[in-house]
């Protein structure tokens, strides 16, 4: 037998409730039908925007780790909160494009969308210069922050179609960007090589940024980026070579208090290469080590720049000879 259980509080309209004995999971079924009918009133489209995927790297390891000693998973929270969350989305909603603000966009907030899932992080921006180099930006800050943590992230900026809403994305461009971030070959030692530890950049978003940005966009992706001959992507190393950094103005530059902070940014430099040689030694397999010794590689090269300034300070100091109105 059967019967229909009439609407009410309990049962609204939009339910057709039916109890039949041996045939329990009917009511799951037209439930389900009711409860997933469409209820957008109007058509959703993707739209043509620069989309960046990028992957905390070692992050399963991490997470398995965590579980067997008692799973603490504050490292593992720490680390995913480098990829950044909706508020990232609000600053531009509150104050426009922040990289390059003269830049041209089509919406002040540069319909900035950021979802952050476990270890990775899907992020797009409109189709207009700002829109780029803040993505980019974006993107560089990850790394950055991801580098300063002694993590390893990979990842992969394209153009193409997608649907993003705060907690929600589909579409092909996004597809694109995932199916890509696995085969990123930057400073890829040899052909064999594949998945190395950086943010690749899309040909197709490299000849916009060529052929339709400005000059300040043009910089700033020239500073945050690296090519290799065959393939550009964000440098993470590159901003730590001017740390510290000055304009040697008569009043304002002391050679002494500036030696002081180069050799406070190589201890912090020599703490990251420390870090890093740790993990490599460390690692599983030669795979991990050789996506580790990348980022040795990189810190070796931001000490070595940093040992110049060095010796340019000392010589200052033992001299005299300040090349006053240049930069260090």
């Amino acid at each position: 037998m059967s019967s229909i259980t009439a609407p009410s509080a309990r049962y609204p309209r939009s339910l057709t409730v039916i109890h039949r004995q041996g045939a329990p999971g009917e009511f799951f079924v037209r439930a389900a039908e009711r409860l997933n009918a469409p209820t957008r009133t109007t058509t959703v489209h993707a739209k043509d925007k620069f989309i960046a995927f990028i992957d905390v790297l070692g992050f399963t390891n991490l997470v398995e780790q965590a579980e067997a000693e008692g799973g603490d998973f504050t490292r593992a929270l720490e680390l995913a909160a480098a990829l950044g969350d909706r508020g990232d989305s609000d600053i531009y909603k509150d104050l426009g494009p922040t990289t390059c603000p003269c830049s041209t966009y089509v919406a002040k907030d540069l319909d900035f969308q950021l979802t952050q899932i476990s270890d990775c992080v899907v992020v797009s921006a409109e189709v207009s210069p700002a829109g780029l180099v803040n993505l980019i930006s974006h993107c560089s800050g990850i790394a950055i922050r991801l580098l300063q943590k002694g993590a390893l992230c990979r990842g992969f900026i394209t153009r193409g179609a997608i649907h993003h809403e705060p907690g929600q994305f589909i579409g092909t461009g996004y597809m694109n960007a995932y199916k890509r971030e696995a085969e990123v070959a930057f400073l890829r030692a040899d052909e064999a090589e594949k998945g190395t530890p950086f943010i690749q950049i899309d040909e197709v978003v490299l000849d916009y940024a060529a052929n339709h940005t400005d000059r300040c966009v043009q910089e700033q992706l020239a500073r945050a980026t690296r090519s290799d001959g065959e393939y550009r992507a964000i440098y993470p190393f590159g901003v730590f070579k001017n740390i510290p950094g000055a304009i040697m103005l008569p009043g304002h530059f002391n050679p002494t208090h500036f030696l002081e902070n180069v050799r406070k940014s190589i201890g912090y430099r020599q703490r990251d290469l420390q870090r890093f040689q740790d993990a490599e030694a460390a690692a599983p397999n030669e795979r991990a080590k050789r996506k580790i010794r990348h980022y040795s590689a990189g810190i070796e090269e931001v000490i070595d720049h940093l040992r110049g300034k060095e010796r340019r300070a000392e010589q200052m100091i033992a001299t005299g000879n300040i090349p006053w109105g240049s930069s260090i």
